[in-house]
C-alpha cells in the first residue's frame, strides 16, 4: 500500500512531514551548492531544471515548468512596464503626497517614451498625455528618452489610476505558489497601452 505521504504533493503541506533522511537530504543540498561554486550559477540552473524535468515524467503531481508565452495581439501597440525610484513611497502616504520633499521630486505620473513612438505621436517632451486601453485610461506627462526601446513605454507604479490599465491576472500559478511557502500570488501590473497627446483636467 501506497505510503500517505505520496500523496502530499504541494510545498506548504511537505514542509508540515518530519523529514526521514535529513542526512541524505543535506548531502543534495551540499551538491548543489558544490556546484555553484565550482562551475558557476548557470550550472545549477541548468541542473535543476533537469531535476524539475525528470520530477515531472514520475508523476510527483509537480506542476510543469513555465514556458514563454508570447504577448496577446493586441490593438494598443505599447507594452506598460512599471518599477520604482529613489522618490517612491506606498500607496498608504497618499502616493508620496504626504511627504513635501518627496511630493516635489515626483510631482505627478511621468510616462517614459522612446523619441520614435513619441514623434509617430506628436508627443513632446513634458506635454500632457492621455494612457489609454479597453480599461480605463490615466492622465501624465511625457518624458521623452531613449532610456527605453521603442514599443515600451515605462512609469513609476503607485500612481492613482494606474490599476485602471492593467488586468490584475494571477502570473504566478496557485500550484507554483503551494510549491515555495515563502512567497505569494502575484498580480500581472503590464498592460497594452496607446498613448496621445492630451491636455490634462
Amino acid at each position: 500500500m501506497s505510503d500517505e505521504r505520496d500523496k502530499v504533493t504541494t510545498g506548504r503541506a511537505l514542509d508540515q512531514l518530519p523529514d526521514p533522511d535529513p542526512d541524505e537530504t543535506s548531502d543534495w543540498l551540499d551538491s548543489l551548492s558544490d556546484v555553484v561554486e565550482r562551475e558557476g550559477p548557470w550550472r545549477a540552473k541548468l541542473l535543476v531544471r533537469r531535476l524539475l524535468a525528470h520530477a515531472g515524467t514520475l508523476d510527483l503531481g509537480l506542476p510543469p515548468l513555465p514556458v514563454h508565452e508570447d504577448l496577446p495581439v493586441s490593438r494598443y501597440p505599447l507594452v506598460l512596464r512599471q518599477g520604482r525610484t529613489l522618490a517612491h513611497f506606498h500607496g498608504f502616504y497618499d502616493h508620496g503626497r504626504a511627504l513635501p520633499s518627496l511630493a516635489r521630486a515626483d510631482s505627478g505620473p511621468t510616462l517614459w517614451i522612446s523619441p520614435a513612438d513619441a514623434a509617430a505621436r506628436g508627443v513632446t517632451d513634458g506635454a500632457a498625455i492621455r494612457i489609454h486601453n479597453e480599461r480605463g485610461a490615466l492622465e501624465a506627462r511625457a518624458r521623452v528618452t531613449d532610456k527605453v526601446p521603442a514599443g515600451t513605454v515605462w512609469m513609476r507604479d503607485g500612481w492613482r489610476g494606474v490599476n485602471n490599465l492593467t488586468s490584475g491576472a494571477p502570473s504566478i500559478p496557485d500550484e507554483a505558489c503551494e510549491l515555495f511557502p515563502f512567497t505569494a500570488g502575484q498580480s500581472a501590473y503590464d498592460a497594452r497601452v496607446e498613448v496621445s497627446p492630451e491636455p490634462l483636467g
